[in-house]
């Protein structure tokens, strides 16, 4: 049996599908990563409009900002195994660069971070054009400093160390469809 080598051509060929093949596998894994789902399948149009998945296997979204790895990774893996899909955010910046994408249901911001402190950021989604009312409610490195700011503050402040209050709070504002 003879095989015809392949030419120059038809090797470069392969090779260019391999490369667009290998591009389309990460950027499918990227966009799973982001949205956690497994089906890219979404209407295109404003976020008042369904997506095509069923309203109860639809999980709510939250979007937690804080500049500690160790917060973010606790309030993460606490809301993620009760339901929710969770974008944990380190700084404000990013927080306003994925907020319209992602289209949290809920926001928890730690109130103290460099930069861009929970209050800044809070003010700037409210007022984003871009973005629906969206709950938030800041969160606090300690319940002393959360009564303090609590009093000064319009919106609400809970410990971001107490995984009861940050279930219940999630719970008052994304009651289970």
């Amino acid at each position: 049996m003879i095989l015809n080598p392949m030419s120059n051509l038809e090797i470069f060929t392969v090779a260019v599908g391999l490369v667009i093949a290998l591009n389309l596998v990460l950027a499918i894994k990227r966009w799973v990563k982001f949205h956690g789902t497994d089906s890219p399948a979404k209407e295109i149009g404003d976020s008042s409009q369904k997506s095509l998945y069923a309203a109860n296997t639809q999980k709510l979204k939250v979007m937690v900002v804080d500049d500690s790895a160790t917060v973010r990774k606790v309030v993460s893996r606490l809301l993620t195994k009760h339901g929710y899909d969770v974008l944990a955010e380190p700084n404000g910046e990013a927080a306003l660069t994925d907020l319209v994408e992602f289209s949290p249901d809920l926001v928890f911001l730690d109130i103290e971070m460099p930069q861009m402190d929970g209050y800044e950021l809070a003010k700037r989604i409210t007022s984003s054009q871009g973005t629906r009312p969206i709950p938030i409610v800041m969160l606090s490195s300690s319940s002393d400093s959360a009564r303090q700011h609590k009093s000064t503050s319009e919106l609400p402040v809970i410990s971001g160390s107490d995984s009861q209050s940050i279930l219940k709070t999630a719970r008052e504002y994304l009651p289970a469809s």
